[in-house]
């Protein structure tokens, strides 16, 4: 149930969020300035988007930023709370013209939730139903002000088409390591650390390319260093200290570095490494072309006669039996012997 209190007035937005300091994601970043050029120039609202990436990539960071930018009210909703039509109505009844509507994990929509919803996107009303189940029940147009909406998701693909139809989607890249320093500095300078350029590579490396990692490990560092540096200056004279302090360096536990490892692989990449495990046991692989593939990665050969074949699944979600029978029926295709399924992620 959306209470008013769930729904934030984004209005005065921290200077923080600005696309200007906004760092990594440059192609996002120069495309999304052009939309928003163009909506001030043209004075037409901005477009519906929607942030796809993994957890923790900054998408609200830049969602707000966005709002910012274009001197908008922005109000910011969960998809998890919105329960029932009567929330959705709750929040489109609160939105002005122009205003900015941002919400996040849309994926999460409950799927007659997500019907009014897109419903509402393509006529510019919604329609709810006052005294449902009673005799005296009537339907309530209710028009709505011109608005944008800016989605964040993790798992696009769960997102209803005839919602995603409505938007321009933008997926995020793996940070660099150079732009994980950069944010690293950013927000250990916002924070009053002095940071050395070197031990902010160095502590960044252990990020695993998430701004969001970046966020804890220096709100884990900040007691610390308030204690052995009255000055907040982290430099090459202390980084062995806090590294040992936050359990990271020779004791970090090679488990956790394989699970980190794989959580920020491509695809391309998470095959690369299935197809090296197999080849270190002697098998000969080859790795299929990208279409046609009948959802085989790898294939698998001894004395070059086919024996195996392997599928791939770099994935969030987990792997269930529409999968699993489907790549049976792709065994039995190409009558190979054996079948693996590798993935980053639980099986049903």
């Amino acid at each position: 149930m959306i209470t008013t209190h769930e729904i934030t007035i984004l209005k005065n937005i921290n200077l923080m969020f600005t696309l200007s300091g906004f760092v990594g994601q440059e192609k996002i970043i120069s495309d999304i300035k052009r939309r928003i050029d163009f909506s001030k120039s043209n004075k037409q609202h901005f477009p519906n988007i929607i942030l796809s990436g993994q957890q923790e990539m900054g998408k609200q960071t830049l969602a707000k930023a966005i709002a910012n930018e274009l001197d908008v009210v922005a109000k910011y909703v969960s998809a998890e709370k919105i329960e029932k039509i009567s929330d959705l109505a709750m929040i489109f009844t609160n939105l002005s013209p122009n205003n900015i509507l941002i919400v996040d994990n849309i994926s999460n929509f409950k799927k007659e939730v997500g019907k009014e919803f897109y419903q509402a996107i393509e006529s510019g009303h919604l329609n709810i139903i006052i005294g449902k189940g009673k005799p005296s029940a009537r339907e309530l147009e209710i028009e709505l002000p011109p608005f944008s909406v800016i989605t964040t998701t993790s798992k696009v693909w769960q997102i209803d088409e005839k919602i995603r139809r409505w938007f321009v989607v933008y997926d995020f890249f793996s940070y660099s390591s150079e732009n994980i320093k950069d944010i690293f500095i950013k927000l250990a300078t916002e924070k009053g650390f002095i940071v050395s350029d070197e031990a902010a590579r160095i502590l960044s490396s252990y990020c695993n390319s998430s701004p969001g990692n970046v966020s804890v490990m220096i709100k884990r560092i900040s007691s610390f260093l308030k204690a052995i540096s009255p000055d907040l200056e982290i430099d090459n004279k202390n980084i062995s200290e806090i590294l040992a302090h936050l359990g990271f360096g020779e004791n970090y536990p090679h488990s956790l570095n394989l699970v980190d490892k794989f959580a920020h692989m491509s695809g391309t990449d998470f095959e690369q490494w299935v197809a090296d495990y197999f080849c270190k046991d002697g098998y000969e692989v080859r790795m299929t072309k990208t279409t046609g593939d009948h959802g085989i990665d790898l294939q698998l050969y001894e004395s070059n006669k086919l024996v195996g074949a392997v599928q791939c699944k770099n994935w969030d979600g987990s792997v269930g039996e529409p999968t699993v029978r489907d790549f049976y029926g792709s065994l039995v295709s190409m009558k190979a012997p054996e079948g693996f399924i590798f993935a980053t992620t639980s099986f049903t």
